[in-house]
């Protein structure tokens, strides 16, 4: 009945998810001119210094090394973000199993975060198709400098993490 919080080595699995994070934030500010205004913020999401930790819901997987997902397990992770070299922040995010998969890498998610940035944060829903997909979502509102934000988040897995670019509109 209690959910079992299994810290396994998952590869495949964690790439995938850290692509997901890394489509979530960027900050190399530039504008773009159009009918409605714009900001562009670009990042890179590492793997170097991130977490993760995947929560096996009931039924619980039995498969040995990677473990399969079921509907309601939970992947959690954080990735810090970087700009010209430099840590501008952190992304903390949640993801959700929507479609089960014999390998957690395969499975499906809805995913939630936050991107924690020097003038503030953002909040980004997005869907991950499976692990090391390119990540399309949304970005759904921020605090700070980023007050009421709205936007799209592309994010495309790298060997080092994931590049990110945010759309900000209005």
């Amino acid at each position: 009945m209690f959910s079992a919080v299994r810290r396994v080595a998952l590869p495949r699995f964690a790439v995938g998810s850290v692509a997901l994070a890394a489509g979530v934030t960027a900050l190399v500010v530039g504008s773009g001119a159009s009918a409605q205004s714009s900001t562009t913020l670009t990042f890179k999401e590492l793997n170097k210094g991130s977490t993760f930790a995947f929560v096996d819901n009931a039924p619980v997987s039995k498969a040995k090394g990677e473990p399969s997902a079921s509907l309601g397990d939970v992947i959690a992770f954080t990735n810090p973000l970087a700009a010209a070299g430099k840590r501008i922040g952190r992304l903390y995010l949640h993801c959700t199993v929507v479609v089960a998969a014999a390998q957690a890498y395969k499975a499906a998610y809805a995913c939630e975060g936050v991107l924690a940035l020097g003038g503030g944060t953002l909040s980004v829903q997005a869907f991950l198709a499976h692990a090391g997909a390119t990540v399309r979502g949304t970005v759904t509102g921020g605090t700070g400098g980023y007050s009421n934000a709205r936007g799209t988040l592309l994010s495309r897995p790298t060997k080092t993490g994931a590049d990110d670019v945010i759309t900000l509109v209005g």
